[in-house]
C-alpha cells in the first residue's frame, strides 16, 4: 500500500508531477528565474566591486526565497503549482550538487 504523506489526503495541493501544466509562459518563466535567483544569484550580476556583487548576490537570493515561499503558502492553486514546480527545481539541483562520490 502507498505510504500516506501530509499532503496525500488535502484536496488543494495539485501534485507537481505534470510539470509546467496550466502554467502560462511567463509563469513558468517565473519559476525558472526564482529557481536560477536560489541556486545561483550571481548569474545575473553584473561587474562591480567584490563587496556590492556580494551584497546584491545575497539581496538577490532573500528576495527569491520570500517569493518562493509566498508561492508554496498561496491560496491560488495556480501560484502552488508554481511553488511545487519550483520546489521540485531546487530538489533535483540538490540531488546533482550532492552525489556521493565513487568509491575506488
Amino acid at each position: 500500500a502507498p505510504r500516506s504523506t501530509p499532503f496525500s489526503n488535502s484536496p488543494k495541493r495539485k501534485s507537481s508531477i505534470i510539470p509546467n501544466a496550466s502554467l502560462t509562459k511567463t509563469e513558468i518563466e517565473t519559476v525558472e528565474q526564482l529557481s536560477n535567483d536560489i541556486i545561483d544569484p550571481n548569474s545575473t550580476s553584473e561587474e562591480g566591486e567584490n563587496e556590492n556583487i556580494l551584497s546584491e548576490q545575497m539581496m538577490r537570493r532573500r528576495i527569491a526565497l520570500s517569493k518562493a515561499i509566498t508561492l508554496v503558502e498561496s491560496k491560488s492553486a495556480n501560484r502552488r503549482l508554481m511553488g511545487d514546480i519550483l520546489l521540485d527545481r531546487l530538489r533535483q539541483s540538490t540531488r546533482n550538487k550532492v552525489k556521493p562520490k565513487d568509491k575506488k
